[in-house]
């Protein structure tokens, strides 16, 4: 999913389960009747066609994403996933491309060997990142790059039913599963187990 604003010149990319409701929800507080949102399944290559649809230069945008603790994001899609998406999960078949759904267990180490990691370097598409565990003062400091209101953000999506400590699903097979699938995402952001 994605959202822009041809005024403010900003693009946000909304990645899965790493806050992006609510960033959204803040951004249009904040910009009001000029922010767009895309197709809930658009990447920033449809963002870009929208805007050149619009008579604007996508590339003249600062472009937005957030970005959280791979090992937290894996169990809060688990539950997201269990919970709102009835236990069927997206995936898409590496040779031909096509997405299917597939049904889950609810076996945690089980559902992380599902999860499709971002293709590498996903994150140099954009000029800022917010930090999930810096949210306010990333979208604050967003808002005073942009020119823009700053508003408080409203939590959008949580599950209560998660445990509260992550690292309670996981064993060390899963544990190196994701530190496998989003290895350039830890280093490059310093997270760790």
């Amino acid at each position: 999913m994605g959202a822009y604003s041809i005024k403010h010149k900003i693009i946000f990319s909304h990645v899965a389960k790493c806050a992006g409701s609510t960033i959204m929800s803040g951004l249009q507080e904040a910009i009001g009747a000029d922010f767009h949102r895309c197709n809930p399944h658009c990447g920033l290559d449809v963002i870009f066609k929208e805007i050149k649809f619009k008579n604007a230069n996508p590339l003249e945008f600062r472009r937005l994403v957030s970005v959280r603790n791979p090992w937290d994001r894996a169990v809060s899609l688990y539950h997201y996933i269990l919970d709102a998406e009835n236990g069927y999960i997206q995936t898409i078949e590496g040779k031909t491309k096509k997405i299917y759904k597939k049904k889950i267990n609810e076996d945690f180490n089980e559902f992380v060997k599902l999860i499709e990691p971002l293709p590498s370097h996903y994150y140099d598409r954009y000029h800022y990142i917010i930090k999930f565990e810096e949210l306010q003062s990333g979208f604050d400091k967003f808002c005073d790059i942009c020119d823009i209101p700053k508003v408080k953000l409203r939590n959008f999506n949580k599950n209560f039913i998660r445990p509260k400590d992550y690292r309670i699903l996981y064993n060390d097979e899963s544990v190196q599963i994701i530190r496998s699938k989003f290895q350039d995402i830890i280093e490059r952001f310093q997270y760790s187990f």
